[in-house]
């Protein structure tokens, strides 16, 4: 956050790839829009598959380890919204795959909001 808000990025988010690499998330380089739509399209086809009661009852994320996780990826969605705004769907969708995997936490919600958004932009773009 601190290298964030003094406008060191691109440091920023080599940072938040290097600590995700070592909790065992495989980060790509780059997405090709075709490649994110596809993600985007293959999330929401695992939401659509649950019910709002579904959604409601999920159980709390029990892994601290997870938790952080979440948190690394919520930081680097937005250091990618300036540095490599491609990225973000990739980004989004493992927040909320991680989720549906594993249960909600607080940055469960931020994820979703942002894979909501990610729908709008791909229809913006399509």
């Amino acid at each position: 956050k601190i290298l964030h808000a003094c406008e060191e990025r691109d440091e920023a988010y080599i940072t938040c790839r290097e600590v995700l690499s070592k909790l065992n998330e495989t980060i790509p380089d780059s997405v090709d829009l075709k490649s994110s739509i596809a993600m985007v399209t293959e999330t929401g086809d695992m939401l659509y598959q649950m019910s709002d009661a579904d959604l409601l009852g999920m159980k709390e994320m029990d892994s601290a380890v997870l938790r952080y996780t979440l948190k690394i990826y919520t930081m680097t969605t937005c250091i990618a919204f300036w540095k490599n705004p491609g990225m973000m769907p990739f980004f989004v969708c493992r927040i909320v795959r991680i989720t549906l995997d594993h249960g909600v936490c607080q940055d469960s919600i931020f994820g979703l909001v942002l894979y909501a958004a990610s729908i709008c932009q791909q229809r913006k773009v399509s």
